[in-house]
């Protein structure tokens, strides 16, 4: 599941997504290419994406005690699609705070990603807001 972003495996993996995409590129046209993107064997709710992303960095910075409500808010606020929400509150998020307990980063390296994920957040919402 944390490999997969949903309950099943896919049809294909990433190997053989990108081996697919990149052939399309390569001998289709362009207007060609958003069709190739379209069919290609990857999650398209880009909700559920973002919020595993999100979740992946806060459980590396935070204990599970943290992180798990901490996901579940910044979910509701940001995920506005049911199902993503679901997925990633029941299903990956109590995956993905398992996989993670066993983490020993020291508290200054936990810092430092803190601070970098701080600046991609502001530079993502000035994006947003230009």
């Amino acid at each position: 599941m944390l490999q997969y972003l949903q309950p099943h495996p896919r049809e294909k993996d990433m190997t053989q997504v990108l081996e697919e995409m990149t052939v399309a590129f390569q001998t289709q046209p362009v207007p060609e290419w958003g069709r190739a993107l379209d069919e290609a064997d990857f999650p398209h709710v880009y909700f559920g994406t973002f919020g595993a992303i999100v979740a992946n960095v806060v459980c590396l910075i935070f204990p599970g005690m943290i992180s798990g409500p901490l996901i579940k808010v910044l979910g509701k606020v940001f995920i506005g699609d049911k199902d993503s929400l679901d997925f990633l509150t029941q299903q990956y998020l109590p995956q993905i705070i398992k996989a993670t307990r066993v983490n020993k980063i020291p508290i200054r390296e936990r810092f430092s990603l803190f601070s970098k994920v701080i600046g991609v957040a502001v530079k993502i919402l000035y994006a947003f807001l230009y």
